[in-house]
């Protein structure tokens, strides 16, 4: 039979971390040595090696190369931004996974570890779309003028999902 479930979401999980790991610590000026410096670095999280490297270092490549991304992972691109804002009543505290601010668009996104990839935003969990309103809307107090685009990151597909501002808007605080 199959592996009990609490096995399987904590091997889930732990590829997710990796995945994350690795995502945040992308040095654009090294992608000519990002097989061998993830392969490294992998190999010392993942001693048992439960999980399979050169998959997720040919994902992430994938990712990373991608016309529509390509910039998210940029030296122009931040990983891990705190940011703090009071929109209305609300206090919004949190971290972007990555931010990439630009004269006229602030992109944001979010890495999901979680094994349930929706095939689409209606698919998207209700907290996660309150969490992106709310992420947007600090981004938007905090860069005025600014167009916001949000994205989630799942890293058990590796699958990157532009969220439609209207799909936000009745979750943003106002």
């Amino acid at each position: 039979g199959d592996k009990p479930a609490a096995d399987v979401m904590r091997l889930a999980a732990k590829r997710g971390k990796l995945i994350h790991g690795l995502i945040e610590r992308i040095d654009t000026s090294r992608m000519h040595e990002f097989a061998k410096d993830a392969a490294r670095w992998l190999a010392m999280r993942d001693r048992e090696n439960r999980h399979d490297h050169a998959q997720i270092i040919s994902q992430i490549e994938a990712l990373v190369s991608d016309k529509h991304w390509q910039e998210l992972f940029s030296d122009r691109a931040r990983a891990e931004v705190p940011i703090a804002a009071v929109v209305g009543e609300t206090v919004i505290t949190g971290r972007i996974d990555r931010l990439l601010v630009g004269d006229s668009l602030v992109r944001i996104v979010d890495f999901k570890t979680s094994r349930r990839v929706p095939k689409d935003v209606a698919g998207v969990n209700l907290s996660e779309l309150r969490q992106m309103a709310h992420y947007v809307a600090a981004v938007e107090r905090i860069f005025p003028g600014r167009k916001v685009s949000a994205a989630l990151l799942y890293t058990h597909a590796l699958l990157m999902m532009e969220l439609p501002l209207e799909a936000l808007a009745p979750h943003k605080p106002v």
